[in-house]
């Protein structure tokens, strides 16, 4: 349901809120938790339902509640540069 949801609302676009090594922004998206969990791994993506935010973390952070896991990036070092109010979009993205 998460990913669905996130999925048919693309593409995002929002400011980036950075707190310890995670990136979070708010999107237009609402749904209660689902296999939520408070245990993170360096890579994960997940949704935060209380703030309907998704999640990024790049390093060695911990979310403040429990969240929806949705995914895992490959390179999660390059999201250390991201700054407060930077803007973050997400889209699909199809390899051809």
């Amino acid at each position: 349901r998460t990913c669905k949801s996130i999925l048919d609302k693309l593409p995002i676009e929002n400011h980036a809120r950075v707190w310890k090594e995670e990136i979070y922004f708010e999107i237009p998206v609402n749904v209660d938790d689902e296999n939520s969990t408070t245990f993170v791994k360096k890579g994960d993506i997940a949704y935060y339902p209380p703030m309907n935010a998704f999640c990024i973390f790049f390093g060695n952070s911990q979310p403040i509640g429990p969240v929806n896991l949705i995914g895992k990036l490959n390179k999660p070092d390059m999201f250390s540069l991201v700054k407060n109010r930077d803007t973050i979009r997400l889209e699909l993205y199809e390899d051809e």
